[in-house]
Order: structure tokens, then sequence, then C-alpha cells
């Protein structure tokens, strides 16, 4: 472990940080969230900070929060409720840190007819106050050191996320002499994260994220091709080299890499394509919408079987979308065999999916993008950890230091050689390092994070 690189989250917030720390809250707390939405067409047009999906049997309750550290007014208020109506969303929250404001109270009254909540974090004794937050999402936590370790695991993911997007695959986009497939890396995100959320209907954003998926298939094999060969291949004759697979997977050094880009892009859009295929379900049951996309682009019909089978035989798949974020976001994208039953339990607590029905809902890749004779989730026997396969392992970074403080003892300041006191095999303690060495070089490019006590 780099002993010279530590970084660490601001414990009072501000700015790009609050918003996290907000984002982080709600989906601990059950929400399914998307992030740092940006119109850019036909010009700069909004920004949203964090749009909420609450999913329940037959229906989904989406709401748009604005976040605001510091310097907001009245304008801000009726810039939200604009956007509501651009939007067609039925409700916003407006989430401010301690204003000191002698009429917060009135401007409430304003929010309220806007169909805006004005919610106000307070900060007491150097203390984050949240409970104005919960109470007004309905998050009810009756496992605090489970929720706020899952908040604090968010809160590095989505740090994680805006580090590795705008300040390392930006500048290799900006760079005269960047390969194709950076490009395709950053507007294969745009499309699927950004751009799609302001299509005008469900049936326009699902054939948007669809054609992404066909038009940037493999593309992290692409990437690989491109940069041994200088030559960007079509999706069909792009392998992933043996070498680039051995150095992402099993070395997993502590360097960044494009391919670590590439591999969350698709990652986010096999996210998004369960989010839709959820959200489409409940819209027309039939789903003869997104069939008639699968069709009109020619994807394989083990797609359209697999949406079938989640609808027909998962009970809870409407509870997936929230599941596998959850599973990415505070897992890392994997489990610890010899703590499965503490970590289905974690699971269940946290996405309100029945123990009993975990395993169904890790399945939910193999029922959607099923894999010739294999699992997406891949058992390493030397390791004992059961790993989606092609995680971007930065990512699982934030699932090494979840399990560190998970499972530590009183005191918190616990070691991952003490955490690997708990596990049979030293390839576990290994490999959770590697996570974290990897996620650290991502972190440390964020000066504004960089422990340097």
């Amino acid at each position: 472990m780099d002993k010279d690189k530590k970084i660490h989250l601001p414990d009072l917030p501000k700015d790009e940080y609050y918003e996290d720390l907000v984002a982080a809250l709600l989906c601990a707390g059950g929400y399914y969230i998307e992030k740092r939405i940006d119109l850019r067409e036909p010009t700069n047009v909004l920004e949203l900070d964090v749009v909420t999906s609450k999913y329940y049997p037959d229906h989904v309750d989406k709401s748009l929060s604005e976040i605001k550290s510091a310097g907001w007014g009245f304008p801000d208020l009726f810039k939200v409720r604009g956007w509501l109506d651009y939007l067609s969303l039925p409700k916003a929250s407006f989430v401010c840190l301690n204003t000191n404001k002698s009429d917060f109270a009135q401007i409430q009254q304003v929010a309220k007819k806007l169909s805006i909540d004005l919610l106000e974090i307070v900060i007491e004794n150097k203390e984050i106050k949240e409970e104005n937050l919960l109470k007004a999402y309905e998050i009810d936590v009756s496992n605090k050191k489970l929720y706020d370790c899952a908040t604090w695991a968010i809160r590095h993911a989505l740090c994680c996320e805006r580090i590795m997007i705008n300040k390392y695959l930006k500048p290799l986009v900006k760079d005269p002499n960047a390969l194709h497939s950076y490009k395709c890396a950053s507007d294969f995100l745009y499309m699927v994260c950004e751009h799609s959320f302001f299509q005008n209907n469900a049936y326009e954003r699902i054939k948007e994220v669809f054609e992404a998926f066909i038009n940037f298939k493999n593309l992290t094999a692409r990437m690989d091709t491109e940069l041994l060969t200088k030559i960007y291949p079509d999706s069909e004759k792009a392998t992933l080299s043996s070498n680039s697979f051995s150095k992402l997977f099993y070395e997993c050094n502590s360097n960044k890499n494009p391919l670590h880009i590439a591999l969350y892009a698709e990652l986010m859009c096999r996210m998004t394509m369960l989010q839709l295929s959820v959200e489409e379900s409940f819209r027309d049951k039939e789903m003869k919408g997104i069939m008639s996309v699968i069709e009109r682009l020619g994807l394989p019909s083990n797609i359209k079987d697999g949406i079938t089978t989640l609808q027909s035989y998962h009970k809870y798949y409407y509870l997936y979308p929230h599941f596998w974020q959850i599973f990415i976001y505070v897992f890392g994208g994997f489990i610890l065999e010899e703590k499965k039953e503490n970590e289905y339990e974690m699971l269940s607590e946290l996405t309100g999916i029945p123990l009993d029905e975990i395993p169904n809902a890790l399945m939910a890749f193999d029922v959607l993008f099923p894999m010739d004779g294999s699992s997406w989730l891949f058992k390493n026997t030397y390791s004992n950890i059961t790993i989606l396969r092609f995680m971007p392992l930065q990512l699982s970074g934030v699932g090494a230091n979840f399990r560190r403080i998970i499972y530590r003892s009183d005191d918190e300041h616990v070691s991952y050689e003490d955490l690997g006191i708990q596990f049979a095999s030293k390839y576990t303690l290994s490999d959770l390092i590697k996570y974290n060495n990897l996620l650290i070089e991502y972190l440390f490019m964020d000066q504004k994070i960089r422990n340097l006590n």
C-alpha cells in the first residue's frame, strides 16, 4: 500500500462534496440516484444535481433535488420550478446547508406553493444533522452503523466518478493526439447518463440508450486494440488482449488506465438498461415499446427474453435498479464468500429485498445480458471473492473500504492488516488492498481531498 497517498473527504462538505453527501444519504436510504445530469444541447440549458427514483411494485416516484451549500435565494427556487415544468416532474426538494436566514419559514411557504420542499441540513458542534432530509424523504434508519457506512462508501464512489470523468477522461479527450476511443467513451457516458434523460418520453430514452449499447459495443476491447495498433476496430473484431486482461483484473496495479473508464462506461450502460427496463414495465405491461426497439436495432433475442423473465419470475425485480446501485457503490461489485451470510443480510437491509431473494437479484445481469455458459459473477477460489466480471476495480476499492469499516472492532482506525485476520485466505486481503490502492490513485487526483497529515 502506498502510504504516501492518503485521501480524506471533508467532514463538513461544501459545493460538489456537499452534493455528494446529500445524494449518498438518499441512495443509502432506498433511492436510486442519477447525479450531475447536464443538458448541453443546443446550448448549456441546465444541469441537475440529483434526480431520485423510488421504486414500488407498480410505479416509480421521481423527484428533483437541487443542492446548495451557500449563496441562494428566491430566483433559485423559481429556477427549479421552471425545471419541473420543463421536465414534467411532479415535485422537487431544495436542500440547503445552515442558512441562518431569519425569514426561512416564510421562504419555505413560498417553496411549498411551487411544489418544492425547502429543507435545511444543520451543522451543530461540527456534526451534520440530516434529520430534516430523512424525514422529508421518509427514510427510516433502523441500523445507524450500516446506514452511515453505506453513506460514507457512496460519497467516495460519487467522488471517484467525478474525478474519473473531469480530471482524467476530459483531459485525455482534449489532447490533440487523443485516440478515437477516448472520445467514444466520453460520448457513450454522455448519451447514456445525461442526454438520454432529456428525451421527450420513455420510449425515446430507451431507444437512445439501447442504440448507444450497440454503437459502443465492446468499447473496452476496442480501446485496448486502438492503444496497441492505433486502429479503432469494429465491435465484432475487438477482443481484450490477454496482457491487458491480466493487468486489469489480476495484477490490478495502482496505475490509472483509460480502460478503467471504458469498463465504467459499459457498466453504466448496463445499469441504465436495467433501470429503463423496469420503468418501462410500469408504463407498458406488455413492453411493446421496448420490444420494438430491440427488434429494430437487431439486439439479441435473449435481452427480450431476459426482460420477460425478470417480470415473470423475479418478484422483487422492481427494486433491482437500486439494488445494483448499492451493490456497485457500496459493495464494490463483489461478495466476500467467507462473510456471505453477513453480506446478504446487509444487502437485504439496504435494498428492501428479502434475504432469500438476494441470489435472484444478483442474477439480474445473467438474465438480461446472458453470457455463453458463464455467469456475470465470477468466484475467485484463491481469494474467496465473488466479483462482477469486467468490474472497474477502482470502484471495488470503495467496497474494500466499506468492509474495512463495517467489519471493524471498536477501533475506528482498524487497518486492512487487522481486517485480514478475519479471512482464511491471504489472497483475500491482498485483493482488497489492490482495490483500495487503485481507488486512492484516482481520488488523489483531487488536490482538495489529499490528506497531507
